[in-house]
């Protein structure tokens, strides 16, 4: 008998569903000045696509909330920063 995936559940049912993503190595590439970091375009508006679809799409750093909303670059996300 085979189990269902997580992820099955989660695109089941998305009005009941988080998609809690790291920025720094996960959205954003990793860069030698920490301040030029930013999310790709493509990588943009796959998470506007997500934001529409799921309950809630967060954004978690280490970075101060405000300096992962820039670095990220959309406005329909939450952000949680550690600083």
């Amino acid at each position: 008998m085979d189990e269902p995936s997580p992820l099955s559940a989660i695109s089941r049912e998305p009005e009941r569903s988080a998609i809690l993503l790291d920025v720094d190595g996960v959205l954003a590439p990793i860069v030698a000045v920490p301040h030029e970091a930013a999310v790709p375009p493509v990588t943009q508006d796959e998470l506007r696509r997500l934001a529409e679809r799921y309950a809630l799409v967060a954004c978690i750093s280490g970075r101060a909330g405000a300096d992962a909303r820039r670095v990220v670059g959309v406005d329909q996300l939450v952000y949680v920063g550690e600083h």
